[in-house]
């Protein structure tokens, strides 16, 4: 999956909907760049790996250190395991970008082709959006606070 985010947001974990029986799950969250249908990778963001066994369609959620997504950069989930699934949930989107939660632009890797929106259902937990501190501000605050100090000195 390929999603680009809309907002910056800070991830703490990311799972996939999925009924699997001793398979090896690998995860993994990764920065990209995207030129046409090419995708190269930027930075591994956060990656894990277990044996899993579920009861029907559950959730397999992998919990990582936040990582925090900067707004309209791209970013890739992946959930890889070998062999077949007992049984999938997949959104289909009949092949028209979406957009869901943090991230815009989804496409799934569903088939062959892999700018289609056929995805496996995933989600993922934001901690919350970040917002940048402007620097003037946060100046002008450390200013006046060295200065009220100054003044309070200089009273003594």
């Amino acid at each position: 999956m390929g999603p680009g985010a809309a907002q910056a947001y800070r991830l703490a974990h990311a799972g996939l909907y999925q009924d699997l029986t001793n398979k090896d799950l690998y995860f993994g969250l990764y920065e990209t760049n995207v030129w046409g249908s090419n995708i190269s990778t930027v930075a591994t963001l956060a990656s894990g790996h277990s044996t899993v066994s579920t009861s029907g369609l559950e959730w397999i959620d992998y919990q990582f250190a936040p990582v925090t997504l900067i707004q309209g950069k791209n970013y890739w989930i992946n959930f890889a395991f070998d062999g077949m699934s007992n049984q999938n949930f997949l959104y289909n989107n009949g092949n028209v970008a979406w957009t869901q939660g943090a991230f815009a632009g989804l496409e799934g890797s569903a088939g062959t082709d892999f700018n289609n929106f056929v995805a496996g259902a995933f989600r993922v937990n934001t901690v919350g959006q970040t917002n940048a501190v402007p620097e003037p501000a946060s100046l002008a605050l450390i200013g006046a606070g060295m200065l009220a100090l100054g003044l309070r000195r200089r009273q003594r």
